[in-house]
């Protein structure tokens, strides 16, 4: 009989450095049980079913998750659509029917996992379920990582997400272990930029849905392209308050790309913050300040200093 693989379970939303570590375990544990990894997730995640009203904030589409499992040592990604039933299982119900379904030797998770109806099975519990059921568990301890404000804290989806919300994308950045990205078609804008000499892709948020944007600004980035290639970027995230706008938008100058890129996939990192956006008096003057946004963008990508170096703040708990 093939042996079972080694499992973790859980939401992985945005694959951040803790979660990378629970993978590294994982990875190392199934190697010396000479078994695969298996990686099991969920799509939407159980608290959209607990609270369906709340709007979805992932910090990644299902598509992107899987692949950042696979890239962390996910020898196969399970993912599974949870049912109120499934929900409302007991905490010896839920490993049983794990071990049923998918013949573990072995578990691996965070010290915060929390598995069963209202949340009440935890590691210790989880431990005793192996103990009894005869699979190898391991807990793994949390990362922190140092912030822009010289905090330390324990990195997290939810802190992840906050930290979007609030425009802290290089500290987003030191939790996923990359810059925060998304990636959309381009369409046809308004097209101002290119009567002042900054021509921008727009993309489409429409496709974007459920997805957690950063906060409404301008950041200095990255757009990588369907040929591979990859350009500084100046984007914008907001209303266009200069011209009275009432709709959202999503818009990048390349700077240092001349070309047509309409109906293209475009993915844009946000790697700095550079400003809130304002209303500005007069064309000019708005003109004047991008030409203040463009000049710090570039001066940071000539450096190199558009990319945060995450793996230098990571910082596991046990050893602060």
């Amino acid at each position: 009989m093939p042996k079972g693989p080694v499992i973790t379970i859980g939401n992985f939303d945005g694959v951040h450095l803790g979660h990378q570590a629970i993978l590294l375990r994982a990875s190392k544990l199934a190697k010396s049980l000479g078994t695969s990894l298996q990686v099991i997730t969920f799509d939407p995640p159980p608290a959209h079913l607990i609270r369906p009203n709340l709007p979805m904030q992932s910090l990644s589409s299902i598509q992107e998750r899987v692949q950042k499992l696979q890239k962390n040592g996910a020898d196969d990604v399970v993912v599974i659509h949870p049912t109120p039933d499934w929900l409302h299982q007991s905490p010896q119900t839920f490993i049983q029917k794990l071990l049923e379904n998918h013949h573990m030797i072995g578990m691996v998770e965070g010290d915060d996992f929390r598995f069963g109806a209202d949340r009440l099975g935890d590691v210790s519990m989880l431990q005793s379920l192996g103990n009894d059921l005869g699979f190898a568990t391991e807990i793994v301890p949390p990362v922190e990582v140092l912030l822009n404000d010289q905090l330390i804290s324990r990195v997290s989806s939810t802190l992840t997400r906050w930290l979007l919300t609030h425009g802290r994308v290089a500290d987003v950045a030191r939790c996923l272990g990359h810059a925060y990205e998304l990636k959309a078609t381009v369409i046809h804008g308004e097209k101002r930029g290119r009567t002042i000499n900054v021509p921008t892709v727009n993309l489409e948020l429409d496709e974007l849905g459920g997805r957690a944007l950063p906060a409404e600004g301008v950041y200095g980035g990255y757009a990588l392209l369907e040929d591979g290639s990859r350009h500084p970027a100046a984007i914008s995230l907001g209303l266009k308050p200069t011209f009275n706008g009432h709709v959202q938008t999503l818009e990048a100058h390349l700077l240092d790309f001349t070309g047509d890129l309409y109906d293209q996939q475009v993915c844009l990192s946000f790697n700095r913050w550079v400003r809130h956006q304002q209303p500005f008096p007069s064309f000019s003057d708005l003109r004047v300040q991008l030409d203040r946004d463009i000049f710090r963008i570039k001066y940071w990508a000539q450096r190199g200093s558009l990319i945060i170096d995450s793996s230098e703040k990571a910082v596991p708990i046990h050893e602060v």
